[in-house]
């Protein structure tokens, strides 16, 4: 594909690639059409991909409800069918690309922060209650990220360890979660004697960081 061509020209040519390999049997899974997107798309141009596949995908459409050729229909059929594959696969991409873009853009955040301001950039951006939150392997990319600059700055290695530490905590919590609600042989609550009713002491033991063993 020349990268000479408009950026629409490209992604038509893009597209138009995939729909003919597709045709000629030669595309085994809908994992090799997402790695044809993943090598031809550049991100931030999203919008571009986008209108030229619905123009492909309305083109084809007609073409299937007005073509009279049987031979014609059945091949503007398949060609649509490889397009809706290509739309899936597009979908992924977009999720794909957005999460990469938001652990990028969080650890750009912290990196860049003044040394006395980058706890406050790290609790913005990893904020739960932020309408994209990251999930939990977003939050292990991102302590990967922060470690890629551990050895410059100290502070960003402890954020990175920290989450890791934090996540390895978080999962045993969940795990041992579980376990202790099938054991309780009285009814579910969190008041009377500490530590004999409620989750916390049992909690407790399974960290490894004091602080939060002592609020536990």
């Amino acid at each position: 594909m020349s990268e000479s061509l408009p950026l629409r020209d490209r992604y038509l040519a893009l597209i138009d690639e995939i729909v003919e390999t597709t045709l000629k049997g030669k595309i085994s899974s809908v994992e090799m059409v997402y790695q044809m997107l993943l090598k031809g798309i550049t991100s931030g141009t999203g919008e571009v991909f986008e209108l030229a596949l619905s123009d492909r995908l309305n083109a084809l459409q007609s073409q299937v409800y007005s073509e009279k050729d049987e031979l014609k229909k059945a091949k503007a059929t398949r060609s649509l069918r490889a397009i809706k594959t290509i739309q899936s696969q597009w979908q992924r991409w977009q999720e794909q690309n957005k999460a990469t873009e938001a652990i990028a853009s969080a650890a750009t955040e912290i990196t860049t922060a003044p040394a006395d301001e980058r706890l406050a950039a790290f609790i913005r951006v990893t904020d739960p209650n932020q309408k994209y939150p990251l999930n939990l392997q977003q939050l292990q990319q991102l302590s990967k990220a922060l470690q890629q600059f551990a050895q410059a700055d100290s502070d960003l290695e402890q954020f990175s360890e920290g989450i890791t530490r934090g996540l390895a905590s978080w999962q045993r919590l969940q795990d041992n979660l579980l376990s202790w609600m099938y054991e309780q042989k009285e009814s579910l609550g969190f008041g009377g004697v500490p530590g004999e009713r409620g989750p916390w002491a049992s909690w407790a033991k399974q960290l490894n960081s004091e602080l939060p063993q002592a609020l536990l």
